[in-house]
Order: structure tokens, then sequence, then C-alpha cells
């Protein structure tokens, strides 16, 4: 735990002592998850021998909220500004010099474009050799699973979201970006 850098030695050495004599691993882990000092994704992490990438310059890895084909996507804490962001990571794995030109265009239009309907972008970084985008987080779920939950949609509802994703791709077109890949899962 020490070595991930999530927790200081000072609340770590608190847990324990308050374990006393039946602190173990997994309720020590249980005991940080439980006072919110890791979340349940980094515990397994740890649980699992890892200590290492869970911080990416400033922003904190806090859990994994999908993959797609360009990465993996975290929630992620902003310690400096104090805020919960998503950050998408380009595995390593998949860093060629063509991914990472393929990414960093990406990212760039991203910032380009400032509308209320599109996620805000907020910086693309790299550390190392990892490269990463830093975004709005938008809690809720994408359209693909609104719809299986809640079924067929209302005309109104079905013209109101339409709407705003007309408005959406137009604003990125006005700014020279076409999306390629429009789809119920991506709004």
């Amino acid at each position: 735990v020490l070595a991930s850098g999530l927790v200081p030695r000072d609340q770590l050495t608190d847990c324990e002592s308050s374990l006393g004599g039946s602190a173990n691993e997994e309720r020590l882990l249980d005991l940080l998850v439980e006072r919110r000092l890791l979340t349940k994704w980094q515990a397994r992490q740890i649980q699992a021998g890892r200590t290492t990438g869970f911080f990416l310059e400033h922003y904190k890895l806090l859990a994994p909220l999908g993959a797609g084909g360009m990465g993996q996507v975290f929630r992620a804490e902003d310690t400096q500004l104090g805020r919960q962001v998503a950050v998408k990571v380009l595995p390593r794995r998949r860093a060629t010099p063509e991914m990472v030109q393929r990414f960093r265009r990406e990212a760039l239009a991203a910032l380009r474009v400032q509308h209320e309907n599109i996620v805000r972008t907020f910086e693309l970084g790299q550390q190392d050799n990892t490269h990463f985008l830093v975004m709005e987080l938008i809690e809720g779920t994408d359209l693909h699973r609104y719809i299986r939950k809640k079924g067929k949609l209302s005309v109104r509802e079905t013209a109101r979201i339409g709407g705003e994703v007309a408005r959406a791709l137009e604003h990125a077109r006005e700014r020279g970006i076409i999306h390629r890949d429009i789809k119920p899962s991506n709004i």
C-alpha cells in the first residue's frame, strides 16, 4: 500500500492500529476501502501485487469506466483541483507510432470543440511512454444502455436526443471535425 503512493503512512498506521491483533492484508484493505482511502479497484490491484500505475501526473486513477478502440477510460481524481475527471489511456502495448499519432490527433480535435452536448476535454498528457487524455466526467449512462433499460423512447424524447446530437455534430463539423463513429454507445 505504501509503495503505491495512494495512502499516507500515518493513515495506514492508524488503520493497522485500529485492527489490533486481527490485522491481516485482506482486513486492512477492506478497512482502507471502508474509510475511502482506497477504491475497491485499487485494493484489488494492490492485492494482486500491483504497486505502480495509479497516477498519471497529478491524476489519481480510481476505477476503470470502460474501454474502446483507442484505449481504456478511468474515473480519476484531479489532485490539484480536487475534482473527478475521466482519463482515457492509450495502452502501452498499443502505443505504436501510428496509434500514438492517431490518439494525439483525436485529442487535439477534442480540445478544439466546446459545446454543451460534447464532453469537454481538458488536457492531453504524456507520462513516460503513457499517453492520456483528460476529459469531463459525465455521470450516467450511454444511449445504448439507456434504451436497453427503458425500452422504446417516446417521439418527444427521441426528437430531443436527436436534436442534441445534431447540434453537437454540427458544432464539430464547423471546426473541421468529422466523428466517424456515431452510435448509441458513444452518445
